[in-house]
């Protein structure tokens, strides 16, 4: 704060933010720091007597941000209004030594299709995966590497290590996404931290309604799956000549498909003449049957519902000043094929109340509370691994028997506590302890009831589209002879549970240095107990289970470091895990004298165990800004960044009774993965209203998890277990435009360019995919068979995505009497772009004959659109919008799904020198291009969704 003529520093002045108890006054130098300011855009004041008061209005707070606020009083004899001033935005933070971006309600509001905050967040540059099924990556990193907090408390799954975003959109006030380069308070996470923060509650009552319609409609591109066109069987087993039999003959490519059916009269025969009397049928009978057991499965008939609504007020019952927050989110969408449940349908509800306990102490509980009932993403994933996988569009199915696939569910509930006493305008204490319980419930669906089910001939047939039908009762298929029984016979009852107490000390103690130290204790509760029967054969089990209970400990100090001509953050992490449990001791395997005989002491427990000792890591980090201008900067950082590997590396032990043996073993002796990371980026802004960022980035992994084998010489015993020696590099460039603000015109757009290479572990020689230990040390190198280890240079493709919006202000455009057409009205284009990808040739021998061969698609656009028109009444709004999925799309031809007609379409472009030109159409003889699929081109479905969004 200075005086307006002299220039002079201004002691004693007092600097407010309207509407809360924040403030300050100025030191000797002019200068003044208010911590612990919330989120959100702010009106704020300088009042010193003698001087005219002035306000700086528009003043945005985000995250984790210096906001640099400036005041020039003038003196004045009388008492005058105060002088209001439109504050600058910063489009390049100076103070941000690191790549972050921070996604608003308003942009959320923007974006196509976003019903959950998952939409946006996947859109922002570095950012990939299926966010919905917990599949996320940042900057190509592994989908564990990942921390998500809400309001500072962690919602990631303690169990599976992947993160849950149950949170309503509507109580969200700012999501900021931190890739690499964040400081050392932000620990368990290598690629990036997503930090949510929710709005603060209002001591006034008004809330918020959002209702999204997507009509009932199909899902997928093309026909009806159930189609005779599109599904051969109709037209061969129930066609003009099924009785008697008929050939079908099924054209892909240059290639013709024959298909022959005996006819029902022969296969009435055969079953009359079986051994079983329970499946006699006449010719009828079996063709009546088979037309009931794969009569069309009604789907795409319902339509999808999204509701999020909010309330906001304040607490009347407490002796203190306390106001609530409210969220609630109901969505229902149907599965794009049938599933053994109709669609994914999630609950969650949110409250947060805060306390003003005293001038100086505030007190925030929250929570959070999810339940999603959904199907797995696919049957591999129920069977052969200890991992659940929830589907948002169903994933995987049967056409004519959904049941086969089991049902999860999902619950999760976080409780937390914030306590933040402020000693000064400079100094505050935090408390933070929190509760996350997450519990997942996988199981078969209910049986198909006896009365839906029809008879024939001597014997009741269930109906597969009713229910599940236990093995016992099943049939195959008469004609295909595919099992129409069975399946979904993977139970999981596992949860974990986490307890978490973290202390922070915040201290501007100087001008130029804001000192924060940390310290965390975090105990989880991990509980497994899964089994999957193969071949629905209890004798073939598999069983997942243990129980242990790891806590961390956790400590940091950073400094933020302020000059004119630059900005540094400067910190240490120190981080120490300890498993505090008895687990068996992988390097035992193989003293055991065989498969049946570890498998046994397994299971009666004779199995030798240890107890490991801790682990911990310092990890240091730094980070620099360079100002160059006020609208640009250059920044590098550097750190260390470890986690512990995932709990199934840890902890898990897959116990097979079929053969029997152990499968594979986890190693408790594992320690920290880690990744060393490197960023340099420039942000430079323009006419106040765009940024521009540009950044370069290299992530050095070392020591991660790889699979190994243990095996007796005899092959008497062989074992699956982790260990440590994998490496990975991932290196890249991120550009993106920025334009947050603007009359007409706001949005964004990225592209990413990445390279990844990691190692390749294999052994060629014995075909096996990672190293062997065996039992003779006259076997490989001391009894070791391994491979050269050599990169492994995955390709990924360049890809960009953005949303840009246009804006009708109040008072433009054509007018109808006083009524502005156009006014509030907005079209939003959600687009993306994906670069060439690398494809293999479907031929090993040519790719063998042919190593130095590349194919790569086609560039692919496609573009989504949001159109809203915004009203007004009074204090109360209405928003209504409408999306169109596929708004234009580039022309892309889906591949041929028959090997021999692919294998014809790849050499094509091999000889004609087109091997860049996958997905086009850009072949020597159009007979090349012969299918029977109705699905030719990619992105022609298009998908429409209602809303209205209500403010109160």
């Amino acid at each position: 704060v200075k005086d307006a003529k002299t220039g002079e520093p201004l002691p004693g002045a007092n600097v407010i933010i309207s509407g809360t108890n924040l403030g300050a006054a100025t030191d000797i130098q002019g200068q003044f720091t208010i911590l612990y300011v919330p989120p959100g855009i702010y009106k704020v004041e300088a009042h010193m007597i003698g001087y005219r008061a002035e306000a700086r209005t528009g003043v945005k707070v985000d995250v984790d941000r210096t906001v640099i606020v400036s005041f020039e009083l003038e003196q004045t004899a009388i008492e005058m209004g105060e002088i209001v001033v439109q504050a600058k935005r910063d489009l390049v933070q100076l103070d941000v030594s690191g790549t972050e971006n921070y996604i608003t309600k308003e942009e959320y509001n923007a974006t196509p299709f976003a019903n959950r905050i998952e939409d946006i967040i996947g859109l922002q540059s570095g950012v990939t995966g299926n966010l919905v099924e917990g599949d996320i990556k940042i900057r190509e990193g592994n989908f564990y590497e990942v921390g998500v907090l809400v309001d500072g408390f962690s919602t990631v799954d303690a169990k599976f290590n992947r993160p849950i975003f149950n949170i309503s959109p509507g109580v969200v006030q700012e999501i900021k996404i931190m890739r690499n380069g964040f400081n050392a308070e932000y620990g368990t996470s290598r690629s990036g931290i997503i930090n949510i923060v929710t709005k603060d509650p209002d001591n006034t009552f008004h809330g918020t309604v959002d209702y999204q319609l997507t009509p009932a409609r199909r899902r997928h591109e093309g026909p009806n799956i159930y189609d005779p066109q599109v599904r051969w069987e109709y037209r061969l087993y129930d066609g003009p000549n099924a009785m008697t039999g008929d050939t079908l003959v099924l054209f892909e490519g240059k290639h013709e498909i024959v298909k022959e059916w005996r006819g029902w009269n022969k296969r009435a025969e055969e079953l009359n003449t079986d051994a079983n009397p329970n499946n006699d049928l006449t010719p009828e009978e079996a063709r009546e049957l088979w037309r009931w057991r794969h009569r069309p499965i009604k789907y795409g008939n319902t339509p999808g519902h999204n509701v999020d609504a909010t309330l906001t007020g304040p607490l009347k019952l407490l002796p203190w000043k306390s106001n609530f927050l409210l969220g609630l989110r109901y969505e229902n969408r149907p599965f794009t094929f049938p599933q053994s449940r109709k669609a994914f349908d999630d609950r969650s509800g949110s409250l947060k109340i805060t306390n003003q306990l005293g001038a100086n102490t505030k007190f925030t509980l929250s929570t959070l509370y999810s339940e999603v009932r959904t199907v797995p993403t696919d049957f591999s994933n129920t069977q052969w691994s200890n991992e659940d996988r929830i589907s948002y569009d169903g994933g995987s199915n049967e056409i004519f028997y959904p049941y086969r696939k089991p049902i999860i569910d999902r619950y999760s509930t976080l409780v937390g506590g914030k306590l933040i006493h402020t000693f000064s305008p400079t100094r505050f204490l935090e408390f933070n302890s929190s509760y996350f319980y997450t519990k997942w419930h996988l199981g078969t669906p209910n049986e198909s009831p006896p009365d839906k089910g029809r008879t024939f001939g001597n014997r009741l047939f269930l109906d597969p589209h009713a229910g599940w039908i236990p093995k016992d009762k099943g049939v195959d298929d008469l004609a295909s002879s595919f099992r129409m029984y069975g399946g979904a016979q993977t139970w999981d009852n596992s949860y974990s549970r986490r307890f978490d107490f973290k202390a922070t000390l915040t201290d501007q103690f100087h001008r130029n240095h804001e000192l924060k130290a940390g310290l965390q204790f975090t105990y989880d509760v991990l509980h497994e107990d899964r089994l999957h029967w193969h071949n629905d054969d209890p004798a073939q089990a598999f069983t997942w289970k243990y129980h242990v209970k790891p806590f961390q400990l956790s400590a940091f100090v950073q400094d933020k470091i302020e000059f004119k001509g630059m900005i540094a953050n400067i910190g240490v992490r120190w981080d120490y895990y300890n498993p505090n449990s008895d687990r068996p001791d992988v390097k035992r395997t193989l003293e055991q004298p065989s498969d049946k005989a570890i498998y046994e002491a397994m299971l009666n427990g004779t199995y030798p165990t240890i107890r490991e000792k801790a682990k911990q890591y310092f990890s240091p980090r730094v980070g620099v800004s360079f100002p160059l201008t006020e609208s640009s900067k250059l920044y590098f950082n550097y750190g260390h960044f470890v986690q512990m590997p995932p709990n199934e590396a840890l902890y898990a032990s897959t116990l097979d009774a079929g053969r029997p043996r152990v499968q594979w073993m986890g190693n408790i002796h594992l320690t920290y993965e880690k990744t060393i990371a490197y960023e340099l980026g420039y942000d430079q802004s323009f006419k106040g209203q765009y940024q521009l960022h540009i950044g370069a980035f290299y992530k050095d992994y070392h020591d991660a998890v790889n699979g190994m084998v243990y095996a007796h010489s005899t092959q008497s015993l062989i074992l699956e277990w982790p260990d440590q020696r994998g490496y990975q590099e991932i290196r890249g460039i991120e550009i993106e435009l920025r334009k947050p603000i603007g009359r007409f015109i706001t949005g964004f757009i990225n592209y990413n360019i990445t390279r990844k290479s990691q190692a390749d572990l294999t052994v060629p020689r014995f075909d096996s995919c990672c190293p062997i230990v065996t039992d003779d040390p006259n076997v490989g190198v001391n009894g070791e068979l391994s491979g050269v280890p050599r990169p492994d240079i995955a390709d990924i493709a360049p890809y960009g995505r953005g949303v840009i919006t246009l804006h009708g202000p109040r008072d433009w455009g054509p007018k109808l009497g006083s009524f502005y057409l156009l006014a509030r009205t907005q079209a939003s284009l959600e687009v993306f772009y994906q670069g060439p990808q690398r494809v293999e040739h479907p031929d090993q021998q040519f790719r063998i004959e042919n190593p130095g061969v590349v194919f790569k698609t086609i560039p692919f656009f496609s573009s989504n659109l949001r159109i809203t028109r915004k009203f007004d009444f009074g204090q109360m709004g209405m928003e209504v919008y409408f999306d169109v999925s596929n708004f234009w799309v580039s022309k892309y031809r889906n591949l041929p799904s028959y090997t021999p007609a692919r294998i014809d379409y790849f050499n094509d472009l091999f000889e004609h020198g087109k091997e860049n030109r996958v997905g086009s159409e850009d072949v020597s003889d159009p007979l090349l291009l012969r299918t029977e699929s109705k699905t030719i081109y990619r992105g022609k479905l298009r998908q429409y969704v209602l809303g209205v969004r209500y403010r109160f």
